[in-house]
């Protein structure tokens, strides 16, 4: 089974989202603020090029 270049990339922006998310949770425990707003923008981004991708993908 081989995996798509462009599925895979959908799958590395994923888990970019995901650890970037929990940047921004720790970011608000230790009551960093703005590095939690910065990591949950790069999330966002991360994740919407992930649906973005896997939607292309699909076509």
């Amino acid at each position: 089974m081989s995996l798509e270049r462009t599925r895979a990339a959908a799958y590395l922006c994923g888990a970019l989202a995901g650890s970037l998310t929990t940047v921004a949770i720790v970011g608000v425990r230790d009551q960093s603020l703005r590095d939690a707003a910065a990591a949950l923008v790069g999330a966002l981004a991360f994740g919407a090029a992930a649906v973005g991708l896997e939607e292309w993908t699909q076509r």
